[in-house]
């Protein structure tokens, strides 16, 4: 964890209908970087904190400690700031709901404003329940339960696998994460490198669509989102 280490991804969100005819396509560019890595709050001190800022929609910060083989997410700022779903045309409404999380962290960028819980603009908020983002080394079967509040996530790697990137290979470990209280069917893969996260890939199947017209429901379709790294 280097200071001014920064990276620049390019997100896409992908909503399609129950025939496969995209009804949505968002995209947006989001550049995150080390911004200290020795800050203090409350009892806390030497955390890393990460600066992510949106093309089009704002900046959030989070804090993160390295506490023996773990990196832990313990506080954060502006958390939904950052990549809101669509706000005109159709939407889309996922079937179970969700907390956001941050770029580097847990849970997919989509949902950002599905809770409501994204806290006061520019408030510092601890966690109530400090997660576990990854636990080291991350090699094949090492297995964790990164919280239990406000929903039971675990994250499990897989296996190895060599991406390409602007012609760059990165050797990443392959972390599916699971949320089997709120919808096991959520196919989410990272894909993370000495290098930090390179990918995310997260399939979330069955969604019901809304619109103006149809705030409830205007039928079915599909929702994917990728998160890959530029430079």
């Amino acid at each position: 964890f280097s200071i001014n280490k920064s990276w620049t991804y390019s997100w896409l969100l992908v909503t399609t209908d129950s025939t496969g005819k995209t009804l949505t396509s968002n995209t947006d560019t989001i550049s995150v970087r080390i911004a200290s890595v020795s800050d203090s709050l409350g009892t806390f001190t030497h955390l890393i904190r990460y600066e992510a800022a949106s093309l089009h929609d704002g900046s959030e910060t989070v804090w993160y400690q390295l506490a023996g083989d773990s990196l832990i997410e313990v506080a954060y700022s502006n958390y939904c700031s950052v990549l809101s779903l669509p706000k005109t045309g159709t939407a889309t409404r996922l079937q179970q709901k969700y907390q956001r999380l941050p770029v580097f962290s847990l849970i997919p960028n989509a949902l950002a404003k599905i809770l409501n819980t994204c806290g006061i603009a520019d408030s510092i908020l601890f966690r109530d329940e400090y997660r576990t983002v990854y636990k080291y080394p991350l090699s094949s079967g090492m297995a964790w339960t990164s919280c239990h509040n406000p929903f039971l996530e675990t994250r499990n790697v897989v296996g190895t696998e060599t991406l390409q990137i602007n012609n760059l290979f990165f050797s990443c470990a392959k972390i599916q994460t699971q949320l089997p209280t709120i919808n096991p069917n959520i196919i989410w893969y990272d894909y993370v490198s000495s290098e930090g996260l390179i990918k995310r890939s997260i399939d979330y199947g069955k969604v019901t669509l809304t619109s103006v017209e149809n705030p409830d429901s205007s039928g079915w379709g599909y929702s994917r989102e990728n998160l890959t790294l530029m430079y």
